[in-house]
């Protein structure tokens, strides 16, 4: 799909979606599109890009988070390694939409290049994808689906208060203010965060110990009414384009080079996940 037709696209979903857009700068309303801007009442503007996403960061940029790990990432993706996690994802927002009777509001944040924000939408979601990461985006922004990606800060989310159904964030760094104020009263929060073994394989060709989930639970719990907790665990065989695929989507191995012979080793990969949900009360 053309540059020009990902702009119409944007375009088209901005004039829709435009109420539950805010500056990110002042909180005030955004006016209707122009061809290349998006402007607040107040006069503050960002850069509708032609390749199909809303430019709202001042500044800023994530460490080891470079095109190279989104393309990897995305090989990961297409592979289907992370096929259950979609699932499971899918499976909390169908839920979500029964209870509310239509399909809910959604924001991805953290979207990276877009997979589970595009599986979201597929399902009927009507979804905003945030990441700082401009190259994320970018490559989120080739998808069909219709997201309304923005490159934004997760301290500055572009988006009126009050203005979301369900907030995800897997695997990404969280927010919690932000998503509070972004989220309708009642509203569903789902962290996906990593398990003890998560990519265990990888962490031991690195010399790295296992991951601590239970300081994320508790945090999250700490914030949160209703909470749900689920664990999904499995293992993708991998092979060795796959493998270096892996090696290379996650930040934990940015600058850092691995014991060769431990690396070429991994026959399969484990995936082990915390799936969270919770309301603020």
């Amino acid at each position: 799909m053309g540059d020009v037709s990902r702009l119409d696209r944007l375009l088209s979903l901005l004039a829709g979606r435009l109420g539950s857009l805010a500056c990110p700068l002042c909180g005030a309303a955004l006016r209707a599109p122009e061809k290349t801007s998006l402007r607040c009442e107040k006069g503050h503007c960002f850069d509708v890009a032609r390749k199909g996403y809303v430019n709202f960061a001042c500044a800023g940029t994530l460490a080891h988070y470079d095109r190279t790990l989104f393309l990897a990432r995305r090989a990961v993706f297409d592979a289907g390694c992370y096929a259950p996690a979609a699932d499971a994802l899918r499976g909390v927002l169908g839920t979500e939409a029964a209870r509310l009777g239509r399909p809910p509001r959604v924001l991805d944040a953290g979207c990276g290049e877009g997979y589970y924000a595009a599986a979201l939408a597929r399902d009927g979601c009507e979804v905003f994808g945030v990441d700082l990461s401009r190259d994320a985006v970018a490559l989120a922004a080739q998808r069909p689906e219709p997201v309304c990606w923005c490159v934004a800060d997760l301290t500055r989310l572009p988006l009126a208060p009050g203005s979301m159904d369900v907030v995800i964030d897997v695997l990404s760094p969280a927010n919690y203010a932000s998503f509070r104020r972004a989220l309708r009263p009642g509203g569903l929060l789902v962290k996906v965060a990593p398990g003890q073994d998560y990519l265990c394989e990888l962490r031991a060709a690195l010399g790295q110990g296992p991951h601590a989930p239970q300081d994320v639970i508790d945090y999250f719990g700490s914030h949160m009414t209703g909470v749900c907790y689920e664990s999904l665990r499995y293992t993708c065989a991998v092979d060795g384009g796959l493998r270096e695929a892996f090696f290379r989507m996650t930040p934990l191995t940015g600058g850092r080079a691995p014991d060769p012979a431990a690396l070429a080793s991994i026959r399969d990969i484990t995936i082990d996940l915390r799936v969270l949900t919770g309301r603020f009360a």
